[in-house]
């Protein structure tokens, strides 16, 4: 999503300006009031999306959009296909071609999130297989903090994605009004 979408709308610098998942925030990118909470996973038959709180799609500061993306595994020699270390290897090279504000934006950002590269990371090679955008709104499939008797908090939950699917939106249209500027 970082390398695909928002590096591709805004440039790479404002993607990892707007990345705040790695510190551990509810939401992983914010653009001003409008946040997206993205979901990566192994395409099943049974697909879910699990959310780590009660906070997470409450868009209590602002538009909350929730990306859930496909993986499959694949042939290491397969056309499009990544590892993990290969992915972090296309990034870290194109933000030092952006010069070192972003290359560090990106070392920082990664060291946070906890990736290391290492051996094991290149023993898989996925494909992306979907991505949908979704609008967390009224009606969404979700917990909110005012949903919860005092007391309850740190709830971890499942959603079908198929339940989703009426907040579905267009991601260009979901992306409108960020730009390069």
């Amino acid at each position: 999503f970082l390398r695909d979408v928002l590096a591709e709308r805004v440039g790479l610098e404002a993607a990892l300006r707007a990345w705040t998942g790695y510190e551990r925030h509810e939401q992983d990118f914010t653009f001003g009031s409008l946040t997206f909470e993205v979901k990566t996973q192994v395409v099943t038959a049974d697909r879910m999306v699990t959310v780590s709180s009660e906070d997470q799609l409450d868009p209590g500061h602002g538009k909350i959009l929730l990306c859930n993306q496909g993986l499959g595994p694949v042939a290491k020699e397969s056309r499009d296909s990544v590892t993990i270390n290969s992915l972090a290897s296309n990034l870290v090279e194109r933000a030092r071609k952006l010069g070192s504000t972003v290359s560090t934006l990106l070392e920082v950002g990664l060291f946070k999130a906890g990736y290391e590269q290492r051996k094991e990371y290149d023993e898989e090679s996925w494909i992306l297989v979907d991505r949908s955008m979704y609008d967390v709104r009224d009606g969404f499939p979700r917990i909110e903090r005012r949903d919860l008797r005092v007391g309850v908090e740190q709830v971890t939950y499942r959603i079908r994605v198929a339940a989703c699917k009426p907040f579905e939106v267009a991601i260009d249209s979901a992306l409108k009004g960020l730009s390069d500027d």
